[in-house]
């Protein structure tokens, strides 16, 4: 592992980049952000951008958040759900494992720590829903991030009217049942398509360790839960309908999640030849940049892999640049 010191000048020469980049392409436009679970601070990927975003944040308990140098930061305290009601929440002994869903005591007694999942009490709290936050003035989100343990499907249901003009949405999901009566992947993906999202990546993946007395430890685990990342891809969002300042914010979000596939497709079209020719030569000399940054970081994880694997201990690598 890099020493701290020269891990703090990577990070900080990557965040001062991307950041020039985006300023380029975005000009005086911005990217709001709606981080609904925000627990730990917001990610990474949108600190090292953080003058370029609006951050609105839900149930976030991280005051380093609000001492970034975000554009923005407004918090928002509420539980969000598909309708306005009254819930039953359950708080956890590991307060990031609670949820308005009961956790599943048969399901987390297969794995190492399911005392994290304990109900230490349940409270009734009211529900709101996001289409609801935003006529009622909150600003309209660009892209949409859930960690909300079981709830993301619901909170997706309260957001129709919203989601018609959001060009992302990160969202935890999971393949197993951690709470009683959760949706499940499947679920989600299937109501996402039916508003026009695809699902183009996993940004994390989530592997439990089962709980067995002396047994091997082999370190893999089982494949629980992951970050998924859902795009409106060019062909479903009528490029030549987007104002000139809408376009901008949606290649800004490609870039953020590293899709230069996408934007390379963009500028090919009508509508992004109108960016003109200087921006759009300038665009892809830093896709050409950042794709042999990450090329070489591939590299290193193959190398890794493969040593890995003659241990019957494979890598996985998900690569954010």
């Amino acid at each position: 592992m890099l020493p701290r010191t020269i891990r703090r000048r990577i990070e900080r020469y990557t965040s001062a980049r991307q950041r020039r980049d985006l300023a380029a392409l975005l000009g005086d436009e911005r990217i709001t952000l709606l981080d609904v679970g925000a627990r730990g601070g917001a990610p990474l990927r949108w600190q090292r951008v953080a003058p370029h975003v609006d951050l609105i944040t839900v149930d976030s308990d991280d005051a380093s958040t609000l001492k970034s140098d975000f554009a923005s930061v407004y918090s928002v305290d509420a539980i969000l759900l598909d309708r306005r009601d009254d819930v039953a929440f359950h708080r956890t002994r590991n307060p990031k494992l609670s949820s308005v869903f009961k956790p599943s005591r048969a399901l987390l007694s297969l794995f190492e720590r399911p005392e994290r999942a304990d109900v230490v009490d349940t409270r009734i709290l009211q529900t709101r829903t996001i289409d609801d936050l935003v006529e009622s003035g909150l600003r309209r989100p660009t892209v949409v991030k859930l960690d909300t343990q079981g709830s993301e499907l619901l909170i997706l249901r309260g957001a129709d009217a919203t989601l018609q003009h959001v060009y992302a949405i990160e969202i935890e999901v999971e393949f197993r049942r951690l709470y009683e009566g959760q949706p499940l992947f499947g679920d989600v993906e299937q109501y996402l398509g039916t508003l026009g999202f695809s699902l183009v990546d996993w940004t994390s993946t989530a592997r439990w360790q089962r709980g067995t007395s002396g047994g091997l430890r082999s370190g893999l685990g089982e494949l629980i839960g992951a970050d998924a990342l859902f795009l409106r891809l060019p062909e479903d969002l009528q490029l030549g309908h987007l104002a000139a300042n809408e376009l901008r914010r949606y290649l800004a979000v490609l870039y953020v999640y590293g899709r230069f596939e996408l934007i390379r497709h963009v500028l090919s079209q009508p509508s992004g030849r109108s960016l003109g020719a200087s921006t759009i030569h300038d665009v892809e000399l830093r896709c050409d940049d950042l794709e042999r940054r990450l090329r070489r970081s591939r590299r290193l994880i193959s190398s890794v892999n493969a040593l890995g694997t003659l241990q019957q201990h494979p890598v996985t690598g998900h690569l954010e640049y």
